[in-house]
């Protein structure tokens, strides 16, 4: 997860069925809120009886992750340092750009489009709304060195959209499912 985080990680023995001591069964636990420095999210991950090594920060904490970077974009909370992509649509209503004229008169009105940005070399693009699928082929045919991160559709990229690209860059593109 690329936000700042904190948490506790825990590993507790099972008691033993006959009610004396403990068997060898463990249970690994991570509790923890994002962002650090102002939680909006409590993520609590128990696992019982783990396969393999039982400490909460192995087998619990990359829940955690997980979890966590799927569900603080869908609340609106992002990683520092990332753009976000915002869809531009029209701030007003009609009659308030055109006295007189209302809603029924005419069209809903269409999205605002966003300036075009070339899709060329040394050139950042534009990938909101673009599935895996197109962003790699883009990227693979303007020789992008891209991590993508998520699944579904581009949410947020860097470089911003239209950047000119100096040297070695490596981007970042996030994908959300579409909910």
């Amino acid at each position: 997860m690329e936000y700042e985080t904190a948490g506790k990680t825990g590993t507790a023995q099972k008691a033993s069925s006959t009610g004396r001591g403990y068997s060898e069964k463990r249970i690994g636990s991570f509790i923890g809120f994002a962002p650090a420095d102002n939680p909006q999210l409590v993520i609590t991950v128990i696992i019982d009886e783990p396969q393999g090594t039982s400490y909460g920060g192995v087998v619990a904490a990359p829940i955690f992750k997980a979890i966590g970077e799927q569900v603080l974009p869908y609340i609106g909370v992002y990683p520092k340092g990332v753009t976000y992509l915002v869809q531009a649509t029209p701030q007003h209503s009609p009659s308030s750009i055109l006295p007189g004229v209302d809603q029924k008169t005419i069209n809903p009105p269409a999205q605002i489009a966003a300036k075009e940005i070339p899709e060329e070399p040394g050139v950042m693009p534009d990938f909101f709304g673009k599935t895996l699928r197109q962003v790699v082929l883009t990227a693979q045919k303007l020789g992008l060195d891209l991590k993508f991160v998520g699944s579904g559709k581009a949410v947020a990229q860097t470089p911003a959209p239209g950047q000119i690209l100096q040297g070695e860059v490596q981007g970042i593109v996030r994908f959300q499912p579409a909910i």
